[in-house]
C-alpha cells in the first residue's frame, strides 16, 4: 500500500523551497550609521519627492520571481533602521533559464 502523503510532502516542501528564493541585498553607504530598527519606513517614488533634509545609508535590492517585492525592501530597511526609501524603477533580469524582477531603493535617515 502507497502512501499518498508523500507527494502532498514534497510538494510542499518544494513550494517552501520556492517562497524562499528571495535574495535581498544590502550595500552600505559610506556615512552608514548603525541604527535600531525602525517601525514606519516613509516611501519615496523619488529623491525630489523627499520633502526633509536627509542622508543616504545604504543600496537595497532584492530579486524574486514574484512580484510582492517591496515587502522585502521594506522589512530590510526597517531592520537597518531607515526613516524612508526612494524606489527605483524596478526592472527584469533574464537569463536563459530564468526571469527575475528587481527593486532597488536607497534607504535613508532625516537629518
Amino acid at each position: 500500500m502507497k502512501s499518498r502523503c508523500l507527494p502532498v510532502a514534497a510538494a510542499a516542501g518544494l513550494a517552501a523551497i520556492l517562497s524562499a528564493c528571495t535574495t535581498v541585498s544590502l550595500i552600505r553607504l559610506k556615512d552608514y550609521e548603525s541604527r535600531p530598527p525602525s517601525g514606519h519606513i516613509d516611501v519615496y517614488a523619488s529623491a525630489a519627492a523627499v520633502t526633509r533634509p536627509y542622508k543616504e545609508m545604504a543600496l537595497i535590492s532584492c530579486d524574486r520571481s514574484e512580484s510582492s517585492l517591496h515587502e522585502e525592501v521594506l522589512a530590510k530597511a526597517r531592520e537597518i533602521g531607515a526613516d524612508g526609501i526612494i524606489l527605483e524603477a524596478p526592472y527584469t533580469s533574464t537569463t536563459w533559464a530564468t526571469s527575475r524582477t528587481v527593486t532597488r531603493a536607497i534607504a535613508i535617515v532625516y537629518k
